[in-house]
């Protein structure tokens, strides 16, 4: 009663209610040290084994058209699992509607410069740029 009465003292009526204050005190009181949550126990994950990311990735490799409700019934896994896992794991992100890797390797970099470097030339020189090359 005592630290209730202190809240509201401190802070005004718009504090904790007095079972909450009851509770925390008698957490704290065996014990307690912090007032962070502790980490809950939470179920294995199922989906995002490796089986499952090669599948998907397969399955991408094969139609890079496929959605994540295709995959998602073709796997029977959930659509945030497959998300994540395409996202997270297999690192691909969703351009024009195809699925393509987010990180690019050296030679396909040098490639998109020479590509880009192109297409710069193209846009300065327009069609005489096609007739020299």
């Amino acid at each position: 009663m005592e630290i209730c009465s202190r809240l509201k003292r401190q802070y005004g009526e718009k504090t904790l209610s007095n079972v909450s204050v009851y509770k925390w005190s008698s957490v704290f009181k065996k014990g307690r040290e912090t007032v962070e949550n502790e980490p809950l126990e939470c179920w294995p994950r199922t989906s995002l084994t490796g089986e499952n990311s090669d599948r998907v990735h397969a399955l991408i490799r094969e139609n890079r058209r496929i959605t994540v409700c295709e995959l998602s019934g073709i796997l029977n896994i959930n659509d945030g699992s497959v998300k994540t896992n395409i996202k997270q794991h297999l690192q691909y992100s969703k351009v024009c509607t195809r699925w393509i890797l987010r990180l690019l390797m050296d030679e396909h970099k040098s490639t998109w410069l020479q590509v880009v470097q192109l297409l710069l030339r193209y846009e300065q020189e327009g069609d005489f740029f096609l007739i020299l090359s």
